[in-house]
């Protein structure tokens, strides 16, 4: 709502930062706000460093279309959900990290039998219970089912039996101690500050808190486990991209401005707070928590498994999605009734 206010206004600033998906780059999109950067990401080979996933980016003119067309943002890192685990703890458990979904539920099984905390989760901004519940998602239902359904393709459809059966998962693990408790009252950042202090074996969230948990030595990373044919698939994209206003009388100046930030010669930046650059030339990575970041960001993005983000769907599903994801992890609303709710959410704004 500030973006599109601010955009909209008499007083627009020259440039800003939206958010992929219907309800912010949508709108945007929609009421000509923001002007096309198919030159700009020409000028700064920004269109060969992001390769099949500039589609996240791409609108039709009339904002109807998402995932083709005209490139409207450009964002400077690659961001997903992933994994990140405490070597010691696992090497005492007798176990390697994860690469299946089997896999990371038997070492869910034998961490909580040995009296640890499974899963370290804070969910207070209602939104990191959503991404974490990617990585089951992901590895239970096809990518490309899940990508189609939030970019709006016709007859995509989120109420399966694959999902059901995630949720299912999921929401079992919440009721029966895997995940940590008090989640609901406690921040995704707080969560990985307490993890990044020794506590639990495994936490779900995304790749930006390798800023909080920074010790590659104790800490490692890796991208969801494989399933369903998939592989490393969970909620993930570029980050929030930059656009330019299309009511800016300095056009030039925005654009150099929206190339540094995206350019090749800003990616060293990034590396130093353990974010992954869309531009990795030149970027080197000696710490070993930034090599498996770039490895993690590197095997999604070929596999084609960055799912984007659920609430990308339509522009109230946030709130909806969250809120009854809470409701199901507590036991309090079936998968079911859940599942319903979310594809009739979808299927109304479709319409539209």
């Amino acid at each position: 709502a500030t973006v599109l206010n601010a955009m909209n206004s008499d007083s627009a600033p020259d440039v800003t930062q939206g958010n992929q998906g219907w309800a912010t780059d949508g709108a945007l999109v929609k009421a000509h706000l923001i002007r096309p950067l198919d030159d700009v990401v020409k000028a700064y080979d920004y269109e060969k460093a992001a390769g099949a996933a500039i589609s996240q980016l791409e609108w039709s003119t009339d904002g109807k279309t998402f995932g083709s067309g005209s490139v409207y943002g450009m964002s400077p890192d690659n961001q997903m959900v992933g994994l990140f685990y405490n070597k010691a703890k696992l090497q005492k458990l007798g176990l390697g990290a994860p690469t299946t979904l089997d896999e990371l539920t038997s070492a869910l099984a034998a961490a909580k039998a040995a009296g640890e905390t499974p899963i370290v989760l804070g969910n207070s901004d209602k939104g990191s219970a959503m991404q974490a519940f990617s990585v089951v998602q992901g590895a239970l239902s096809p990518a490309k089912d899940t990508v189609g359904w939030v970019t709006g393709k016709s007859g995509a459809d989120f109420d399966t039996p694959e999902n059901a059966k995630a949720l299912q998962l999921w929401s079992s693990w919440a009721q029966d101690g895997t995940i940590s408790a008090g989640y609901d009252g406690t921040s995704p950042d707080d969560a990985a500050a307490a993890f990044a202090k020794g506590s639990g074996v495994f936490y779900l969230g995304g790749n930006w808190q390798a800023g909080t948990i920074t010790d590659g030595s104790t800490f490692g990373f890796i991208p969801a486990p494989s399933g369903a044919g998939n592989t490393a698939a969970s909620n993930g994209s570029f980050g929030m991209p930059w656009h330019i206003s299309s009511k800016s009388t300095k056009t030039l100046a925005a654009i150099a401005f929206i190339g540094l930030i995206n350019g090749a010669d800003s990616g060293h930046y990034l590396a130093a707070v353990n974010r992954v650059p869309i531009q990795l030339s030149g970027v080197t990575a000696d710490d070993p928590m930034f090599t498996q970041l770039i490895d993690a960001s590197k095997k999604q993005l070929a596999n084609n498994g960055a799912l984007y983000y659920y609430d990308w769907a339509t522009p109230t599903m946030f709130d909806l999605f969250t809120a009854d994801l809470q409701q199901v992890m507590a036991g309090k609303q079936t998968p079911a009734d859940m599942l319903a709710a979310v594809q009739k959410n979808w299927k109304e704004f479709q319409a539209k």
